[in-house]
């Protein structure tokens, strides 16, 4: 009987290629691992200088009272006396501000959105344009506040002073107002669609012009007015 003769080349270029290929994936793989690790690294070193540009400003803040345009974006400003502060322009998303004194301070076109300012003092503050989108004003003294133009859209101001505010053209979209005191303030031309004013003391208000529609109003019955 005749003994096939074994292909050899073949065998050796099957041994060849798979070799091949497992060094091409080791390489591969880690330059992967390696491009995840300097990712990682770059934005662990990205969030360290973030958070000591912030730590800095708030050190300005508190040294000067003023810290236009600042970052100060999550900064812990809980119980800070600012009143008087230049707070124009300044980021301030996801700042703790609860019980702080802003009084008098100027934070025109200020970004506050998701801010906690519960219990904060900003009476006669200047927060024309500023963005305050789901922030909690919980409580707040906001009495003479000019909000002109403000976004306030889902923001909580329930208990909120806001006796003789400036809240025209304000945006109240679906704003929690429950049990607020607007007596006296401006809401003329402001957009309270879905909002809930349940309770709210509204004796002098002025509402010209105001969207109050699907709003609930302080008697518990609900708007359809400019629907």
């Amino acid at each position: 009987m005749q003994t096939q003769p074994i292909d050899m080349s073949t065998s050796d270029n099957s041994i060849f290629f798979r070799s091949r290929l497992s060094r091409v994936l080791i390489r591969a793989i880690g330059k992967s691992m390696l491009m995840a690790i300097v990712f990682g690294f770059g934005i662990f070193s990205y969030a360290r200088i973030g958070q000591a540009n912030v730590n800095s400003n708030v050190r300005k803040l508190l040294n000067l009272n003023s810290c236009k345009g600042c970052d100060l974006r999550d900064a812990d400003l809980s119980g800070a006396d600012l009143s008087g502060a230049n707070l124009d322009r300044a980021k301030l998303n996801g700042a703790d501000l609860e019980g702080a004194n802003l009084s008098g301070a100027s934070l025109r076109h200020a970004d506050l959105d998701l801010a906690n300012l519960a219990q904060a003092d900003l009476s006669n503050a200047d927060l024309s344009f500023a963005h305050l989108l789901k922030a909690d004003l919980e409580a707040a003294n906001l009495s003479g506040a000019n909000l002109r133009s403000a976004m306030l859209k889902e923001t909580d101001l329930q208990s909120a002073d806001l006796v003789g505010a400036n809240l025209v053209f304000a945006n109240l979209r679906a704003a929690d107002l429950k049990q607020s005191d607007l007596g006296n303030a401006d809401l003329s031309d402001a957009n309270l669609y879905g909002a809930d004013l349940w309770k709210a003391n509204t004796l002098g208000t002025k509402l010209e012009h105001a969207i109050t529609c699907e709003a609930v109003m302080p008697s518990g019955a609900s708007s359809y007015s400019n629907c």
